[in-house]
C-alpha cells in the first residue's frame, strides 16, 4: 500500500522494521517477491504510479538482498497475471523515465553477470 500511494518515508520505515524483524528469506518471499492478487509485486505497483524514487530504493534493497539472477527473473522480467512485466506496465502508462531506468538496471545486471 506504500508503494501505491508513493509514501516513501513510510516504506523506508517499514524496510528497517523488516531488517530487524525478518529473516533475509522472509525479506525476499514476503516484501520484495510478494505479490497481490492481480499477480503485481512492489515493482509492478511502483512502475505504474511512475514512482522513480521508490523504484530506486526497492532496486538496492533487491541488490542487498537478491541473487543477480533472482533480480533478472523475479524484478526485471517478472510478469503479473496478465503476463505484463514492468516494461509494460511502465510503456502502457507512458513512464519514460521509469521505462529509460529499467533499461539501465538491465544492462548494469547484465554486466555484473559477466
Amino acid at each position: 500500500m506504500a508503494a501505491y500511494n508513493g509514501e516513501l518515508k513510510v516504506m523506508q520505515i517499514i524496510w528497517e522494521w523488516v531488517e530487524e524483524k525478518l529473516t533475509r528469506e522472509e525479506i525476499k518471499n514476503e516484501i520484495l517477491l510478494r505479490t497481490d492478487n492481480k499477480g503485481r509485486s512492489v515493482w509492478h505497483v511502483a512502475a505504474y504510479r511512475g514512482k522513480l524514487d521508490m523504484m530506486q530504493i526497492i532496486m538496492e534493497w533487491s541488490q542487498e538482498k537478491l541473487a543477480r539472477e533472482e533480480i533478472k527473473n523475479e524484478i526485471l522480467l517478472s510478469t503479473d497475471r496478465e503476463g505484463r512485466t514492468v516494461w509494460d506496465v511502465a510503456e502502457y502508462w507512458g513512464k519514460i523515465d521509469v521505462m529509460q531506468k529499467i533499461l539501465e538496471w538491465t544492462e548494469e545486471n547484465k554486466q555484473q553477470r559477466r
